[in-house]
């Protein structure tokens, strides 16, 4: 089990849930796939991969509150995070029990409701991580990707 709090390595990945209707005609991803809601008020959620003590990008998807047919699952690195935006990831329990459970504490709903914040900052962080998600194929999984 995780101590809340721990700082993830560079070295390491997490995964992200992102519904459907966050994702344009094109396969890309939409700057709300990586926008905090109400809920994320210790930051954005993520989960840590599980070579590390996390999720598999299967379990995530798989144990989603909704159908998951409506829900795919990108892959970040630690080090873009880091190095590109100066966010860390730190450990944090989840009440619904999966395991891996992360937040990027500095990328929180509070912090992304303040207008200036908001125009100066996150929203090139989230373009950002649009462009640097990868998408888990799970057509393997006998799962149409779209």
């Amino acid at each position: 089990m995780m101590e809340d709090g721990e700082v993830l390595g560079s070295n390491e990945y997490v995964l992200r849930l992102v519904h459907c209707t966050q994702i344009r005609p094109d396969g890309s991803l939409s700057r709300g796939a990586f926008t905090p809601t109400q809920h994320d008020t210790d930051g954005l959620s993520v989960y840590r991969e599980l070579s590390q003590g996390g999720v598999t990008p299967e379990q995530l998807k798989f144990g989603a509150r909704n159908p998951s047919n409506e829900y795919v699952v990108v892959r970040i690195s630690v080090r873009d995070l880091e190095e590109c935006f100066g966010l860390r990831v730190v450990t944090k329990e989840d009440a619904d029990g999966l395991s891996g459970h992360c937040v990027i504490p500095e990328f929180n709903y509070a912090s992304y409701s303040d207008k200036a914040q908001k125009k100066n900052r996150w929203t090139n962080v989230q373009e950002g991580l649009c462009k640097l998600a990868k998408r888990i194929d799970f057509t393997a999984f006998g799962e149409n990707q779209s």
